[in-house]
């Protein structure tokens, strides 16, 4: 039987938007996230909208949560940013004068640079070839320090963010990289090589490196105190262990387990700007605790959700 042209051109409208809504249905079960535009259009409100007031020890925190970067200002928990870009990480240069932002714009990686401020969506940007990982800044943004994932191993990359646009200067760490650092507003760098039973924490410092942390089962998401005299990391001293944060002197001592952070998950730990105070994100809740700089004062919530991305400071 043949259909009316008016019934067969409704039919075939019906069909494709019956293809449309199964695709999305497809992606929202796999969990795939949408594209960013290539023309973001004006500023929109991020897709989570913070609600209550965090206590005062999370102050000046930054965070990522749904996509988008948040700072803690004042008793409330403000927006950074552009619409229109997914934030992957944000944190402090290490003199805490600007912002560092990792993003994904239309499938491209980018690092930008934004001056210390709540609306701080300007800024130079470094577009990074690859699959960009953790990104710093050191001290008076003088570089741009970013790591690429790659196998066997990662690499580290240094620019010059007075001019993003130069070619990046390699940073020759070996076949030992996770991808996961920190560095000072000395260019000193504290890293976590690839993630293998016995793990280990290496300081890097006048282009020569060494081990801090040795004979650990797992060692990730290291961090430098503002003085880069203290690290804290998160993992296992045996394997079965219960993750948890620990602090090492760079002179090497034995590292400290931070009282109370077992059964806790910690991951992504970042020192306040006086190193009196350590924030991480509990991966068994996903807020962010905060504890004493040497490790001796137990983590006490904040309350804040975040995802699970790198914090700042």
């Amino acid at each position: 039987m043949r259909l009316p042209a008016a019934w067969a051109r409704r039919r075939s409208r019906v069909a494709a938007l019956a293809v449309v809504l199964a695709l999305g249905l497809v992606q929202a079960g796999c969990g795939a996230r949408p594209a960013a535009p290539s023309d973001p259009g004006p500023p929109a409100a991020p897709s989570w909208q913070p609600t209550g007031s965090p206590p005062a020890i999370a102050e000046g925190i930054t965070f990522v949560r749904a996509g988008s970067a948040f700072v803690v200002r004042e008793g409330r928990m403000r927006s950074i940013g552009e619409a229109g870009r997914e934030v992957i990480a944000v944190g402090y240069s290490s003199d805490r004068e600007a912002l560092v932002i990792a993003e994904v714009n239309s499938a491209a990686h980018n690092v930008r640079l934004a001056p210390l401020r709540l609306d701080a969506g300007s800024g130079p940007v470094l577009a990074v070839s690859g699959e960009l990982g953790t990104a710093r800044a050191t001290g008076a943004s003088a570089s741009v320090y970013y790591s690429v994932h790659g196998y066997p191993s990662a690499r580290l990359f240094a620019a010059d963010a007075r001019d993003l646009a130069s070619r990046p200067a390699s940073i020759g760490l070996g076949d030992d990289f996770s991808g996961e650092f920190d560095v000072s507003s000395g260019g000193v760098v504290v890293y976590t090589g690839t993630h293998q039973n016995p793990a280990s924490v290496f300081l890097r410092a006048r282009s020569r490196s060494r081990p801090i942390v040795e004979g650990f089962a797992t060692a990730f998401t290291p961090a430098l105190s503002p003085d880069a005299e203290q690290i804290a990391f998160t993992g296992t001293a045996r394997e079965g262990d219960a993750i948890a944060l620990w602090v090492v002197d760079a002179a090497g001592t034995r590292p400290r387990l931070v009282t109370g952070s077992v059964g806790l998950v910690p991951t992504w730990p970042v020192f306040s700007g006086d190193g009196e105070r350590i924030a991480f994100r509990s991966a068994a809740d996903g807020t962010i605790w905060v504890a004493s700089g040497d490790g001796t004062a137990g983590p006490t919530p904040t309350g804040v959700a975040c995802d699970d991305a790198p914090l700042g400071w």
